[in-house]
């Protein structure tokens, strides 16, 4: 089941007390909003090109990931996740808990 964050389509592989891991589609030129997690995340490509900008400590940063390129994302961090002109994908883990 896929369930909308903003633009991007979020689907849920598994969840646990420890970890949650899910599925990011992003279309074509969308823009997630600011996100924040109840423990650190990492977003691993897997099609496609993403723009990931970071905010954590007081500094942002940008990164552009493709397919097995990853950023991590620290508990107290918060991420946005934005698509260049094609749709891309990406996998979400995030430990200890999704919520903030």
């Amino acid at each position: 089941t896929l369930r909308l964050e903003g633009e991007i389509a979020v689907g849920l592989i598994a969840s646990t007390e420890h970890l949650t891991v899910a599925e990011l589609q992003v279309p074509a030129g969308a823009a997630g909003e600011r996100t924040a997690h109840g423990g650190d995340a990492m977003i691993v490509g897997l099609t496609g090109e993403l723009m990931v900008r970071t905010h954590w400590n007081g500094e942002a940063s940008s990164f552009a990931i493709g397919p097995r390129d990853a950023v991590f994302v620290p508990e107290t961090g918060h991420y946005e996740v934005l698509s260049f002109s094609t749709a891309a994908s990406a996998l979400l883990g995030v430990a200890p808990r999704y919520l903030p």
